[in-house]
C-alpha cells in the first residue's frame, strides 16, 4: 500500500517491478491532486503487466495480470472432474510447456448418445433410408480394407464411395452425415473453460484427432459448441501419410508444423494407447483423462472398482 501525501507518483515510477513484484498494490492515485499524476501511475503499471481492478476518487488497486491469469486457468481445472491430476500437478506442467493439444471426441466433445453409431439410426430414420445404419457401418468396414495397404484412415467421401449402391441416396448425404453429427455432439462446458483459461495464458491450444472427417470438418463441429481452438490436426488429412494419433506419427509433425520440441507440448486425451503411450513415446507430456461415459455410468464404476482391486494402481501422468 503506497499512501504517501503527494509523491506516490515519484515512488511507483521509480519502483522496479522486476526485483519487488506485489500480487496486489494499493496506490492512492491523488486524482484530485491532478489528472497527470493517476495517468502517470496506470502507465507505469499497467506497461508492467498489472490490471486494475478497483478504483474510488482517491486510491485504486491493481493486481498482477500475470499471476491472475494462471489462477484464471487453475480454477477452471478444479471443476474438470475428467483429469485424473491435482491443480497442483497441472500447473506445474502447464508452466513448462507451450502448446496444450487435446483430442476431440470424448475429451472436448461428448455425444448425446450411447454409441457413434446411433447417428446412422438416426440418419435412416430422418430420412427415411432403409437400411442405412447398417449398411454405413458395413461401408466404413470395407473401405479401411480397402485402403488398408496406404494406412489405418478414410475419409468421410471414401467411406461413402462404397455406399453407392444403396438406392434412394441424397446426393448430398456426405454433408447431411456431418449435419446429422453436430446434432448429437456437445462441448463439456469444464473443458471449454480450462482451454480459455489456457488462452488466456498465452498457450497455443490445438486439437489433434483419429477421425475419417478432415480437420475443417471436425473445426466446423467444435465452432458449433463453441470452442475455439488455434488449430485442427486429423488423421484423415495425413491418411496419405499413414500419420495419426493411432501411430504416433501425428505428434512429431504437430511439434513440427508449430515450431516447438515435442517436450513443449502436453496432449490431453481419453485414449490410453493413442493419446497417453504412444505421445509420451513420441516426447510428449500426456495425461491420460476418463471418458465422461466412465464418470456417469454405475456399471462402468463398478467394473472400474472391481478392476482398480485386481490390480495396481496405474499412474496415468506424463
Amino acid at each position: 500500500s503506497v499512501d504517501v501525501e503527494g509523491v506516490d507518483v515519484d515512488i511507483i515510477e521509480s519502483w522496479d517491478l522486476s526485483v519487488s513484484r506485489p500480487y496486489l498494490i494499493q496506490v492512492e492515485s491523488s486524482k484530485d491532486w491532478g489528472r497527470g499524476d493517476y495517468l502517470r501511475i496506470m502507465k507505469k503499471l499497467t506497461g508492467a503487466g498489472y490490471v486494475q481492478v478497483i478504483q474510488t476518487d482517491v486510491n485504486l488497486m491493481v493486481i498482477d495480470g500475470n499471476r491472475l491469469k494462471r489462477q484464471v486457468a487453475i480454477s477452471n481445472l478444479a471443476s474438470v472432474p475428467t483429469l485424473p491430476i491435482s491443480m497442483g500437478e497441472m500447473a506445474r506442467v502447464i508452466s513448462s510447456v507451450d502448446v496444450v493439444s487435446f483430442d476431440v471426441f470424448d475429451t472436448i466433445l461428448a455425444r448425446k448418445c450411447l454409441n457413434p453409431s446411433d447417428v446412422f439410426s438416426y440418419i435412416e430414420n430422418k430420412y427415411a433410408i432403409p437400411g442405412f445404419a447398417s449398411a454405413r457401418v458395413a461401408a466404413e468396414a470395407k473401405a479401411r480394407k480397402k485402403f488398408s495397404p496406404r494406412g489405418a484412415e478414410v475419409s468421410l467421401s471414401e467411406i461413402y464411395g462404397e455406399l453407392k449402391y444403396l438406392p434412394n441416396l441424397p446426393a448430398d448425404m456426405l454433408e447431411k452425415e456431418v449435419e446429422a453429427e453436430a446434432l448429437f455432439l456437445f462441448a463439456k462446458p469444464e473443458v471449454v473453460d480450462f482451454i480459455a483459461g489456457l488462452q488466456l495464458q498465452g498457450k497455443v491450444v490445438v486439437a489433434i484427432t483419429d477421425m475419417y472427417l478432415s480437420g475443417e470438418q471436425v473445426q466446423r463441429l467444435l465452432v458449433k459448441n463453441s470452442v475455439f481452438v488455434d488449430r485442427v490436426y486429423s488423421s484423415c488429412d495425413h491418411r496419405a501419410e499413414d500419420l495419426g494419433k493411432y501411430n504416433g506419427k501425428i505428434f512429431p509433425l504437430v511439434a513440427s508444423d508449430l515450431s516447438v520440441k515435442p517436450s513443449k507440448i502436453l496432449h490431453i486425451g481419453d485414449n490410453r494407447q493413442s493419446d497417453w503411450v504412444n505421445a509420451r513415446a513420441a516426447g510428449c507430456l500426456a495425461i491420460n483423462s476418463k471418458k465422461l461415459s466412465d464418470i456417469h455410468s454405475p456399471r462402468k464404476r463398478w467394473l472400474g472398482l472391481v478392476y482398480r482391486n485386481a490390480k495396481r494402481k496405474r499412474k496415468t501422468l506424463c
